[in-house]
């Protein structure tokens, strides 16, 4: 993406929040300056996570193979979730 509104920008936090209720991890790479700038002033790193903000395609690769690898596939952010969640 070239550059980000504040229309964009909030639906890109929904769908961040839900890819993570649904046990997913948004990761966001190459962002050009504008969207980046957007997403590094605003609370919008909550949403995603700084983890998942990353610089190019090779290190957004290399953070999901991360992910897939933790707990059978599942994801390390939701099998830490799941380890905190009272049975």
């Amino acid at each position: 993406m070239t550059t980000l509104d504040a229309t964009g920008f909030h639906a890109l936090e929904q769908f961040s929040d839900r890819l993570h209720k649904a046990g997913k991890t948004l990761l966001l790479c190459s962002a050009r300056e504008q969207p980046s700038l957007l997403v590094a002033r605003s609370d919008s790193l909550k949403h995603v996570g700084v983890q998942n903000v990353l610089p190019h395609v090779q290190a957004a690769l290399t953070r999901a193979r991360e992910i897939q690898g933790d707990f059978s596939g599942i994801g390390r952010e939701l099998a830490l979730e799941l380890e905190r969640r009272p049975l």
